[in-house]
């Protein structure tokens, strides 16, 4: 019976032991608020973190410890930032890679507690999160409509205005398994604060382009060739490819962004306009406002011949009539939901 339970014994003491040792080290990070009651936070994770983790899949998270907000409570979030991008494509030298989160500060609620009188799991991360966000004071900070006359810049430096420095733990990260790049086209159908994946997934999307542009060919003579810009950093092409077996055929990305009007905000992201095949749809939401119709929009995107897998992410409703969706439509999909 013993020899039985000592391995799984053993991965249970390893499991505990690395998460003890992740959360033991104090992370220097920056707040940032973007508008409209959303948060961005930019932390520098220790490259040795990405040591023997094959980073194929754009999905990761962290479980994230901020004792200034609780001392008991450790909450998962998604991460915006393309790990593997950053892993392979910048220089051996840093120490740090920078991962941002992305998230917004909760609407005030009703403080009415549970019949056991403990508050529900999502109401205490809403809580943790309004903690979060308060070290910000938006009072400083523009958050009416912008003008029509603000360039660019003005909206940027708007956006940007107010950030503190704060210190939290990292636990992670975590891979969800997925493989966009076999696909034709991807699409992500994200509702709310859902929209951290689909910016992850983006990243991915404009990195593979990246890579077809500056994949060597051979020549007529038998010598390879770069088409593009000059490597500047210190990494191999043939590192950022899939798993073997996997094909690039990943030529569409779309995101599809079911948002209220009023908590709308046009994200620094994306760069649609440096990439083909990516394109961003925010469907404006709220009263008087119909929701997506998620059906016709998957019929409408998806490709004649070519396989289509669909991202979701937001609300638990939100996912499931998602994956009802795609069902009827016939495609791969993958609803992103916390165990």
């Amino acid at each position: 019976m013993f020899y039985c339970a000592a391995p799984g014994l053993a991965m249970w003491t390893l499991d505990w032991g690395m998460r003890i040792y992740e959360l033991s080290g104090k992370m220097e990070s920056t707040l940032v608020a973007v508008g409209k009651g959303w948060f961005c936070l930019t932390v520098p994770l220790p490259r040795n973190r990405l040591e023997g983790c094959a980073c194929h899949s754009p999905l990761a998270h962290f479980h994230i410890h901020h004792a200034e907000s609780s001392i008991r409570e450790i909450h998962p979030f998604t991460t915006i930032t393309h790990l593997a991008s950053e892993k392979l494509s910048s220089s051996g030298s840093d120490k740090n890679i920078q991962i941002q989160f992305l998230f917004r500060k909760s609407k005030a609620s009703r403080s009415s507690t549970s019949v056991t009188g403990k508050l529900p799991e999502r109401r205490q991360k809403r809580q943790w999160t309004n903690k979060l966000a308060d070290l910000v004071d938006e009072a400083t900070i523009g958050l009416s409509a912008p003008s029509e006359e603000m360039d660019d810049l003005d909206l940027q430096r708007q956006r940007l205005s107010d950030h503190c420095q704060t210190t939290l733990r990292l636990e992670g990260p975590y891979f969800t398994p997925a493989n966009p790049a076999s696909y034709d086209t991807v699409i992500c159908l994200v509702a709310g604060t859902g929209i951290s994946g689909a910016i992850a997934i983006a990243a991915a999307f404009r990195q593979r382009l990246m890579i077809e542009v500056l994949e060597p060919r051979t020549t007529m003579f038998g010598h390879e060739k770069v088409h593009g810009a000059r490597l500047e950093r210190n990494f191999s092409i043939s590192s950022f490819l899939p798993p073997s077996g996997a094909a690039n055929i990943w030529k569409r990305c779309v995101v599809v962004w079911s948002v209220r009007e009023a908590d709308y905000i046009d994200f620094p992201f994306w760069q649609v306009d440096t990439t083909p095949g990516l394109e961003v749809r925010s469907f404006l939401t709220g009263k008087g406002r119909r929701r997506v119709k998620m059906k016709e929009t998957i019929d409408s995107i998806k490709e004649n011949g070519g396989r289509t897998w669909v991202y979701i992410s937001g609300p638990g409703p939100f996912i499931e009539a998602g994956e009802k969706a795609c069902r009827r439509s016939g495609v791969d999909f993958f609803g992103a939901r916390w165990a």
